[in-house]
């Protein structure tokens, strides 16, 4: 799922989550895995940081459609880590023989 929208997790860490406009939610399909995901930004109002400290934040949802259920929540900074892990995790899958 994450690198099926590795476009919808760049767009949402490089605007820090706070372009709500850009993020209307939309259905990314990988023909190749038969997935379909629908994304959508959710606000979190009763987050807590590590810190302690509640703030309310923007969290990307992924969300495989059916046959599938599972589903994914991101902030801004794992949505970074990610695109930028991205060569090193489509290396990673193509060894598991998964087809991306």
């Amino acid at each position: 799922m994450l690198v099926a929208c590795i476009d919808v997790l760049r767009d949402f860490w490089r605007s820090n989550g706070d372009e709500d406009d850009i993020f209307v939610p939309r259905v990314i399909e990988n023909q190749g895995r038969r997935l379909r995901i629908r994304t959508r930004v959710e606000k979190h109002p009763d987050f807590e940081r590590s810190d302690g400290q509640t703030v309310e934040k923007s969290w990307l949802r992924l969300q495989a459609l059916p046959p599938d259920y599972d589903h994914i929540g991101l902030g801004v900074m794992k949505c970074r880590v990610v695109c930028e892990l991205e060569e090193e995790l489509k290396r990673w899958l193509r060894k598991q023989r998964v087809r991306l």
